[in-house]
């Protein structure tokens, strides 16, 4: 019994392995084909382990087919947990024997089991191992050769084999568990670092090095446009880099919010920001840029009530006052955002698209700023004029 209890034991440790690979992602799939994957393997899994049981008495048998049942019915909940025990199910009435009632009500009690310690278990959560959890595993499959007592004899077999196939059976639940968990943890982790690694983590854009990876997949009838904050060197000297970072975020949010959904804005570096524009007709080009350019521009109120002496000591420090900051043309407490835009039309490449765009926004900021500036050498351009200046 001990042998064979422990074959199989190996085997299902095997499919869990299997089961683990299904996870690709996270967070998992909750529906789809992998779902009816995994099913299909834990209905697979539970009558493969019946193929090499241990024999008990003649037409009584037991093995570790509970485990799978209860991975199911934890994961899942019990009408998933059924609809997996049916194969194990028929098969055990296919071999026949004294045993059939016992294997069935077993594999029942267990279901049910896990069903209510299903809210106490929380079988998907990674951040909190099996391993930490083990006291649940003897409540979920205790129930598993229980009913062997009403049969001839039961008593006898009920005391020779209860204690080992418990101890099997929650000894692949945990090993089983962990291997599960294991995986899930890494697939967070692996989805997290890729988040801080891709993301801007002040603006929360999408950075260059995402921006890197995106170009390689622009299209001729998409199109780049590069954004720069006017003045911003001049706002952080001079109100110092917490208020440039509030000007920095609101600018992001404003940029972002203004775009389709397929668009995506980046913090491209500094005060500079990047927007691809997928599938964007060449005519529209400017339009799209004007857009943005105002929707951008802001006027910043430096100086709320519970910043005033924040700001008032960073301008003491920097031995200057507040009001010797600003424009003669603006009061004391606001202060005008604006950006400038270059954008070009990727027909000639992506990586031509960035410098043309690049130097047509250099070209708005010496044209005096606050405007936009469709690249020239565009082969589509928007009309009779490429440039246009706000108005002020």
């Amino acid at each position: 019994m001990w042998g064979d209890l422990f074959l199989n034991l190996c085997a299902f440790v095997t499919m869990a392995y299997l089961l683990s690979a299904t996870y690709r992602s996270w967070p998992p799939e909750q529906a789809g084909p992998m779902l009816w994957l995994r099913a299909a393997l834990l209905s697979s899994v539970g009558v493969i382990l019946m193929l090499f049981p241990a024999q008990l008495a003649p037409g009584v048998v037991m093995d570790l087919r509970a485990v799978p049942l209860a991975f199911a019915a934890l994961r899942y909940g019990a009408p998933m947990g059924l609809l997996i025990a049916l194969p194990s199910a028929a098969y055990r009435v296919y071999l026949g024997g004294q045993g059939v009632p016992v294997g069935l009500s077993s594999m029942l009690l267990v279901i049910l089991a896990a069903s209510i310690l299903r809210p106490y278990v929380n079988f998907a959560d990674p951040n909190r191992p099996l391993l930490q959890r083990w006291y649940y595993a003897a409540p979920v499959l205790m129930p598993y050769g229980l009913s062997v007592v009403f049969l001839p004899g039961g008593v006898d077999l009920l005391l020779k084999s209860y204690l080992p196939l418990l101890a099997f059976n929650a000894l692949g639940f945990l090993i089983g568990g962990s291997i599960l968990t294991a995986r899930l943890q890494m697939l967070q982790l692996t989805s997290r670092f890729q988040a801080q690694a891709l993301l801007d983590p002040l603006t929360r854009l999408a950075n260059r090095r995402q921006f890197d990876q995106d170009l390689v997949y622009l299209t001729h009838r998409d199109a780049v446009l590069m954004i720069d904050i006017d003045h911003f060197k001049r706002v952080n000297d001079t109100f110092g880099h917490p208020t440039g970072d509030r000007v920095l975020t609101q600018v992001a949010q404003t940029v972002a919010s203004a775009l389709r959904p397929g668009d995506t804005a980046y913090r491209f570096g500094g005060e500079e920001f990047a927007v691809i524009l997928r599938n964007t007709q060449p005519p529209f080009l400017h339009v799209v840029a004007e857009r943005l350019r105002s929707a951008a521009a802001l006027t910043l109120d430096l100086r709320p009530a519970d910043d005033h002496s924040a700001l008032q000591g960073t301008h003491q420090a920097a031995g200057i006052s507040s009001e010797a900051a600003l424009p003669p043309a603006y009061p004391p407490e606001r202060w005008p955002i604006t950006v400038s835009i270059g954008g070009a039309h990727a027909s000639t490449g992506p990586h031509s698209a960035v410098a043309r765009a690049d130097a047509a926004m250099y070209h708005a900021k010496r044209s005096g700023r606050n405007r936009s500036v469709i690249d020239a050498d565009d082969p589509h351009p928007p009309g009779p004029s490429s440039e246009t200046r706000a108005a002020t």
